[in-house]
């Protein structure tokens, strides 16, 4: 089983935006997965989910760059996991979304 790995321009970006009917501001988390094992190629239709304290899941997927991009985020704690068939999952990685900032 070949080893999924998510790089995010070397990390997780977390990039702030702002929703102005309501406001708020918000983060984007935005980034590519690859496969590392061999070829170094991007990786699409990879399942990216994003779970809030609440439980409350965000979902996404890359596209056939490997790239993906979750908008609208409340600033918070959440938990970031990616599927994809014959590759190992990446379960649970924390993450922390900052309003108004950069990480």
């Amino acid at each position: 089983m070949k080893r999924l790995t998510l790089l995010l321009l070397c990390c997780l970006w977390f990039i702030p935006g702002t929703v102005l009917s309501q406001n708020l501001i918000t983060g984007v988390v935005r980034g590519h997965v690859i496969d590392t094992s061999t070829t170094q190629l991007p990786i699409e239709g990879v399942r990216i989910v994003l779970v809030d304290a609440d439980g409350s899941e965000t979902v996404t997927e890359t596209d056939n760059n490997g790239a993906f991009e979750m908008v609208g985020l409340t600033p918070g704690r959440y938990l970031l996991s990616c599927y994809k068939d014959r590759y190992w999952d990446i379960v649970g990685k924390p993450v922390k979304v900052i309003a108004g900032g950069e990480h």
